[in-house]
């Protein structure tokens, strides 16, 4: 698997998937500046944002995949973006990155990252104003 940064040409996969999923897809303008796509044999499989704060902190949030993927290359792509845009975060100079995800078990395998895991349930709130 291979991880670039994210280019404006590749919201139409975010798009997409979100259609496949029956999900609204965001805003184009909404997307942080610092975006990763993870390949796999050439073709997008995943995508993540880093969104950095005025402050040293950064979310890393906005992961959207392709349905289609196979459970495992989800979850490999998902711990490659995180460990590419934490070195972006580095490199910017943060000090601290929070993210969040809905599933369990993606969760246990970021404590492999070195993220601790809190026990409360996380909600997402969205609104397009």
């Amino acid at each position: 698997m291979n991880v670039r940064p994210y280019t404006p040409e590749d919201y139409t996969h975010i798009n997409q998937w979100c259609e496949r999923r029956k999900v609204d897809a965001p805003i184009e303008e909404a997307l942080a500046p610092l975006g990763a796509v993870a390949e796999l044999d050439g073709k997008p499989v995943a995508v993540a944002f880093l969104h950095v704060t005025t402050g040293k902190v950064g979310f890393i949030h906005q992961f959207y995949a392709n349905p289609g993927n196979q459970v495992r290359d989800t979850r490999d792509a998902g711990l490659q973006l995180l460990t590419y845009l934490e070195a972006i975060a580095t490199s910017e100079g943060l000090s601290y990155i929070e993210s969040t995800t809905p599933h369990e078990v993606m969760a246990f395998e970021v404590e492999k990252l070195g993220f601790a895991v809190s026990p409360i349930p996380v909600f997402e709130l969205q609104k397009i104003i």
